[in-house]
C-alpha cells in the first residue's frame, strides 16, 4: 500500500477510485446534455427580474444563470466591457514559485509544472474560461485526464454550463453537480474540476456575481431601447394621407389604403387616376429622454465592470481621445484583484492534482508550488544603469532585488549570458629576476602600444616608417634586450650604483651604433628626397 494521498481539500483520496479520472463526471448525468436555456430575458419586466433574483437567493438560481447568458448575448456594450476586463490578465506574465525554503526536489517540481503549463495548448482558453466567474459568480471547468509515458496529465479542460450546478440547501455555499438522485446534487469529484469562485461582492455565491448588479441597468436599457424604436417608428416617418374622390367605391378605397401602407416600405406604389397621396411633416417629438436613459445604463455598466467610463466613450466630450487613452486599460486595482482571486484556484485545482497524481508533491498542498501572476511594471533600465554603479560601492544591493525590479530572469547554471566586451589594458612589465624579464618586457610594451593605437588607412609615409622599423628591429631589439637583462640581473644581485653605471657604459659601447646611424641617415635621406620632389605623404602630388 502506497503513502496516503490527499486531495486538494485535505481529504484522503482512495487510489482505488483513480479509474474514475478516465471518465468525466458529467458523462454519468446524460440528462444534463438534453437541457437548454429558457431565455428569461425575452419580455422581461422589473417584476419578473425581482422574482428571478429572489429565487436565486433561495437556491433556485437556474433562471438567474440563464438571464446572465442572455445579457451577454443581447447587450453588446456590456459584453465589450466585460471582455476588456477578462482579457486584461491574458497579457500578464506568470510563474510557479516553490514554497519557502524549498528543497531541491521542490524546486524541480516547480520547474516541471511550469514547463508543462507553458506547453499545454489549451492554456489561454483555460485562463479565459476561468474568468467567466467574474460575471456569473463561479466557473466550473472539467478536467479530462490521460495516462501516457508513465505520467497522468490533463488532456483537455472544458467549461461546463453553470446551469448544470446547484448549491447545497444546508449552507448554500457548496456548489454541486445537479442530478436526479438528490435535491442537493452530487459532490464534485476530487481532482476532476477547476472550480473558480469570484466574489464581485461579499455574500453567498448566488449573490456575489457581478451580473446581478448589472441586471437592473440591463432591464432599464432594454425598455429605453424598445421605447426609442417605437418613437422613431411613429415620429421619424412623415404622415401619409390618401385622398379619394367622392363616389369612390370600397374597392378603390382599399386600393388606396394598400398603396399608403406599401409606399412606406417600398417607396413606390400605384393608385387609380383621380386619387391623391399627400406627405405631411412628421409629428414632433423629443428622443433625448430615451437616449439619456440608454447612456446612463451604459455608463453604469462601465463603472461596475471597469471602474471608469472614459475607455468606452472617446467621443465629443471636449476631452479628446488622449484623455480616454489614460483609462483605456482595466484599472490596476481591479485587474490585481481578479488575479489574486484566480491564482489560488490554479494552484489548488490544477497544479496540486497534477503533482500529487504523479507522486511529485511530497508535502501536501501546503508545500505545493504556488501560481503567481507577475503584475508589476519593469523599472526604468536607464535609471537603474546610472544609479546602481554609484550605489553599489557604498551599500550592499541584493542581486535578486535588481533582477525582480527589472523583470530580468536570473541566469541558470550553464546558461549563456550577455557580457560587456573586455577592455584592453597595457600589460605591466614583469619584476626583475622573473621568468618574463629580458626580451619579454620590450615585446609586451610594444604590443600594448600597438593595441592602443587607432586603426588608420596606411599611406606612403606609414610605409616608409614600417620599412625603417623593420630594418631597425633586428639591430636594436637584441641589443636592448641584452642590455636590460644584464642591468636587471646586476640590480637584483645588489650591485652598487657605480658598478651599474660602469656596466651600462660598457654595454652601450657594444651596441651597433654605426649601423644604426647608417640606417637613420638612409631614412632621413629618403624622406628629404620625397619632400623636395613634392610628394604628398597621403600619396598625391603637390
Amino acid at each position: 500500500m502506497g503513502p496516503l494521498l490527499l486531495d486538494q481539500f485535505g481529504r484522503p483520496f482512495d487510489r482505488a477510485h483513480g479509474a474514475q479520472l478516465a471518465q468525466p463526471q458529467t458523462a454519468a448525468v446524460a440528462h444534463l446534455h438534453q437541457q437548454y436555456a429558457e431565455h428569461p430575458a425575452a419580455g422581461i419586466t422589473p417584476a419578473r427580474l425581482h422574482q428571478i433574483l429572489c429565487d436565486a437567493e433561495t437556491g433556485a438560481w437556474t433562471a438567474q444563470l440563464d438571464l446572465f447568458e442572455d445579457m451577454e448575448d443581447r447587450d453588446g456594450h456590456m459584453l465589450a466591457e466585460m471582455l476588456k476586463r477578462r482579457r486584461a490578465l491574458m497579457r500578464c506574465e506568470w510563474k510557479f514559485e516553490p514554497p519557502a525554503q524549498p528543497t531541491p526536489d521542490e524546486e524541480r517540481d516547480a520547474e516541471w509544472i511550469e514547463q508543462w503549463l507553458r506547453s499545454y495548448a489549451g492554456r489561454q482558453q483555460l485562463f479565459f474560461d476561468l474568468t467567466d466567474a467574474i460575471g456569473k459568480g463561479f466557473a466550473p471547468v472539467e478536467i479530462a485526464w490521460r495516462y501516457r509515458d508513465g505520467e497522468i496529465l490533463p488532456e483537455a479542460t472544458t467549461l461546463q454550463p453553470q446551469r448544470w450546478f446547484v448549491p447545497d440547501r444546508a449552507t448554500r455555499r457548496e456548489i454541486r453537480l445537479y442530478d436526479h438522485a438528490s435535491p442537493d446534487g452530487a459532490p464534485l469529484r476530487p481532482f476532476t474540476w477547476l472550480l473558480h469562485r469570484h466574489a464581485a461582492k461579499s455574500g453567498y455565491p448566488a449573490r456575489a456575481a457581478l451580473y446581478r448588479v448589472l441586471a437592473w441597468p440591463y432591464v432599464f436599457r432594454w425598455y429605453s431601447a424598445r421605447d426609442l424604436a417605437e418613437f422613431l417608428e411613429i415620429y421619424g416617418l412623415p404622415v401619409r394621407i390618401g385622398k379619394y374622390p367622392s363616389g369612390a367605391n370600397p374597392d378603390e378605397k382599399a386600393t388606396l389604403l394598400r398603396a399608403l401602407v406599401g409606399i412606406g416600405h417600398n417607396a413606390a406604389g400605384i393608385i387609380p387616376d383621380g386619387m391623391q397621396i399627400d406627405f405631411e411633416a412628421a409629428a414632433e417629438g423629443q428622443h433625448d429622454g430615451f437616449a439619456w436613459m440608454i447612456d446612463w445604463c451604459e455608463r453604469t455598466a462601465s463603472k461596475a465592470i471597469l471602474g471608469q467610463t472614459l475607455s468606452a466613450e472617446a467621443r465629443g466630450t471636449g476631452l479628446g481621445s488622449g484623455t480616454a487613452d489614460l483609462q483605456a486599460e482595466v484599472r490596476d486595482d481591479i485587474r490585481d484583484s481578479d488575479a489574486e482571486q484566480l491564482a489560488p484556484t490554479i494552484t489548488r485545482d490544477l497544479a496540486y492534482p497534477i503533482l500529487a497524481l504523479n507522486g511529485r508533491c511530497r508535502g501536501g498542498i501546503a508545500r505545493c508550488p504556488q501560481f503567481r501572476w507577475d503584475l508589476g511594471d519593469a523599472a526604468d533600465m536607464a535609471l537603474f544603469a546610472e544609479a546602481l554603479p554609484k550605489l553599489a560601492p557604498v551599500m550592499p544591493i541584493p542581486a535578486a532585488w535588481a533582477y525582480r525590479s527589472l523583470r530580468i530572469p536570473a541566469p541558470k547554471n550553464g546558461e549563456a549570458v550577455l557580457q560587456a566586451p573586455a577592455a584592453v589594458a597595457p600589460m605591466p612589465a614583469p619584476l626583475p629576476g622573473s621568468a618574463g624579464a629580458g626580451v619579454a618586457p620590450v615585446a609586451q610594451h610594444q604590443a600594448a602600444l600597438r593595441t592602443g593605437l587607432p586603426a588608420a588607412t596606411p599611406d606612403l609615409l606609414d610605409e616608409l616608417i614600417d620599412q625603417a622599423r623593420a630594418q631597425f628591429r633586428p639591430l636594436i631589439e637584441p641589443a636592448v634586450a641584452t642590455l636590460l637583462d644584464s642591468v636587471w640581473r646586476s640590480a637584483a644581485a645588489g650591485a652598487p650604483l657605480t658598478a651599474l653605471r660602469d656596466e651600462l657604459a660598457g654595454l652601450l659601447r657594444t651596441m651597433p651604433i654605426d649601423q644604426l646611424a647608417e640606417q637613420l641617415a638612409r631614412a632621413g635621406f629618403t624622406a628629404r628626397l620625397l619632400g623636395e620632389a613634392g610628394v604628398d605623404p597621403d600619396g598625391a602630388g603637390q
